[in-house]
């Protein structure tokens, strides 16, 4: 579910999932089933494109913006202020950043961010 999921929509979740069963919303199903569409399209049928067009690592668009602000100096309260998201969102990108891209810090992070053309 979203955060900002109505409280019919949150009721009816939590008893779905209290009777043992699964509740996706309306938004998550269609993420859901448009990955598994995707998914089906063989790689080698995919159009052949630079590194910044093709993320590599599957970055969003948002981790892409996040990763060129972080490597810009801006601290995690500069971005989310830019970006006007919660300086926790910010986090939570930057993790993921981190954890997709396999460093353990902002040096590693530069390196990789530079030897796959992301910045």
């Amino acid at each position: 579910m979203l955060k900002d999921t109505g409280k019919v929509e949150f009721i009816k979740a939590i008893h779905t999932v209290q009777d043992g069963g699964k509740y996706y919303s309306g938004d998550i199903s269609n993420v859901l089933v448009n990955n598994l569409l995707n998914s089906s399209v063989k790689t080698s049928e995919r159009p052949k494109s630079d590194a910044r067009t093709s993320k590599p690592f599957d970055l969003t668009n948002k981790e892409v913006q996040v990763l060129e602000l972080v490597l810009s100096g801006l601290t995690n309260k500069q971005i989310s202020e830019k970006l006007q998201n919660s300086k926790r969102t910010v986090e939570t990108h930057r993790f993921n950043l981190m954890r997709k891209m396999e460093v353990k810090n902002l040096m590693d992070l530069s390196k990789k961010a530079q030897e796959f053309n992301l910045v």
